[in-house]
């Protein structure tokens, strides 16, 4: 399952991976999600923004209601009246770039079994301008990512953009192992990558488009490293769900 390079044959394309055209600044982004009348917040792992169609949604994982932090989970089936507010903030200079609504009602199982419900989607209002920041005078604004077409192909290479404290950059090259309607398994190539934290952070393919968000990472007594992530077909039901409950 060791990817031996950071460039390497594509099994799907037979070309050589070329890392997409993908910024950090706007596009990934660090979540706080507010709880309820007391407006207690809980920080941690990442998020993004996307746009499908005329509407906007901020995508995180639903992990980040709780355990991580050693804060208990918020029962699936009260995220919608529990979570009063999610506010999202640049990840290098901190500015607070969207406060967003109630997360979507959806059909949503508690996480245990599958990635595929470990996902939470916001309805983001879209920004008629910039943001400045009130201490540095900065301006700066959401990049939503796109959504691709179709899911990528066992062999293809795909990348999680994160931030990761060693200064490796912030596209990480894997190539997926495993995909079905319920999760995406991946192999990183830098085995030496420490991903913690990187939960909510989209996984995009050759074009930058999204295509699974990170939810957990396996090392192998071998030396290995493995991703998994919510799918691309479930994220698209998550939101089509949604946008029919509100």
């Amino acid at each position: 399952m060791l990817l031996a390079a950071a460039l390497f044959l594509s099994a799907h394309a037979g070309e050589v991976a070329e890392a997409p055209d993908v910024s950090l600044a706007g596009f990934v982004l660090r979540p706080e999600l507010h709880m309820g009348e007391d407006k207690k917040a809980r920080a941690g792992g990442l998020a993004f923004v996307v746009d499908e169609g005329e509407d906007r949604f901020a995508l995180t994982a639903y992990q980040l209601l709780g355990a991580p932090s050693g804060i208990e989970t918020i029962p699936a089936a009260q995220v919608t009246e529990k979570v009063s507010k999610l506010a999202l903030s640049e990840v290098s200079s901190g500015m607070w770039l969207v406060n967003g609504g109630a997360p979507l009602k959806t059909s949503m199982e508690v996480i245990g079994a599958t990635a595929s419900k470990d996902l939470v989607v916001f309805p983001v209002d879209k920004p008629k301008e910039k943001t400045t920041s009130l201490t540095t005078g900065n301006r700066a604004t959401v990049k939503p990512g796109a959504l691709a077409a179709e899911p990528p192909a066992k062999g293809e290479s795909i990348w999680l953009v994160a931030p990761l404290a060693e200064g490796t950059g912030h596209l990480h090259l894997g190539t997926v192992a495993e995909l079905n309607g319920d999760f995406l398994f991946y192999d990183i190539a830098d085995k030496d990558l420490n991903l913690a934290g990187t939960s909510g952070a989209p996984l995009v393919n050759a074009k930058g488009e999204v295509v699974g968000v990170q939810v957990g990472v396996i090392r192998f007594e071998d030396g290995g490293l493995a991703g998994s992530a919510v799918p691309l077909s479930a994220i698209k039901a998550r939101i089509s769900e949604g946008k029919a409950a509100r």
